[in-house]
């Protein structure tokens, strides 16, 4: 040791310029000016503040925490940058390799990313057009523009805001949370559709399969109903023009038009009506005896 002029406590080998107060010095150190814990050797052209600097470090200048090796142009605040990164000037936290237009603020970008702008964490390879803000997008998404959280594979116009879309989906653009294969035109907000659904338009909770024009905000829906318009809660098979509020319908009815809670199965014949102890016609024996009075 020849020319130590400082008050450090350990001076390596072939110390020739050491003027600083660190506390340990690699061996082959030539312009060491920082004040560094630790420096790694073969080192040019260190003039920041970092802790640790990876060998064959060219032109690094700014305050990162680490750096990985053929580093060329890294001149942000980044805290770990890939290899082979030609033009990293973000803030982001990881960078993938091969990674050349990359300029947003997300959290992890894939390989072979071209035009990834957007402010999204996760993305898929091969995405060409994602300029939305949804938290994960499936491979070959071509047109997503939409704010969804998840985007099923070949989807060519998915533009609402759902929660969930499967695969083959066309023209789905309402709001429901999940959506079944082979929907071609449904635009309601129910929250499970079946498949095979071709125009289903209502606000409804659960339908069958093979249901063709289901237009009523009824709860449950039996198979083969065409034509229920109600806000019943049940409905039997083989409903055909069931049209009233009422809670329970019997199998077979045809023209039940009331309020009641039971429909029988013969209340369109008058002869059942006069046959029923009590009744005669549509009014009871005792509004007939206080419309006499």
């Amino acid at each position: 040791e020849t020319r130590d002029p400082d008050n450090d406590n350990e001076c390596a080998s072939q110390d020739t310029r050491d003027q600083d107060n660190d506390n340990e010095y690699a061996s082959q150190e030539t312009r060491d000016q920082d004040n560094d814990n630790e420096c790694t050797s073969k080192e040019t052209r260190d003039q920041d503040n970092d802790n640790e600097c990876a060998s064959q470090e060219t032109r690094e200048q700014d305050n990162d925490n680490e750096c990985t090796s053929q580093e060329t142009r890294e001149q942000d605040n980044d805290n770990e940058c890939a290899s082979q990164e030609t033009r990293d000037q973000d803030n982001d936290n990881e960078c993938t390799s091969q990674e050349t237009r990359e300029q947003d603020n997300d959290n992890e970008c894939t390989s072979q990313e071209t035009r990834e702008q957007d402010n999204d964490n996760e993305c898929a390879s091969q995405e060409t057009r994602d300029q939305d803000n949804d938290n994960e997008c499936t491979s070959k998404e071509t047109r997503d523009q939409d704010n969804d959280n998840e985007c099923a594979s070949q989807e060519t116009r998915e533009q609402d805001n759902d929660n969930e879309c499967t695969s083959q989906e066309t023209r789905e653009q309402d709001n429901d949370n999940e959506c079944a294969s082979q929907e071609t035109r449904d635009q309601d907000n129910d929250n499970e559709c079946a498949s095979q659904e071709t125009r289903d338009q209502d606000n409804y909770n659960e339908c069958a399969s093979q249901e063709t024009r289901d237009q009523d905000n009824d709860n449950e829906c039996a198979s083969q109903e065409t034509r229920d318009q109600d806000n019943d809660n049940e409905c039997a098979s083989q409903e055909t023009r069931d049209q009233d509020n009422d809670n329970e319908c019997a199998s077979q009815e045809t023209r039940d038009q009331d309020n009641d809670n039971e429909c029988e199965a013969c209340v369109e014949r008058p002869a059942c009506d006069m046959a029923t102890p009590g009744r005669v016609g549509n009014q009871s024996t005792s509004l007939l005896a206080r419309g006499t009075k």
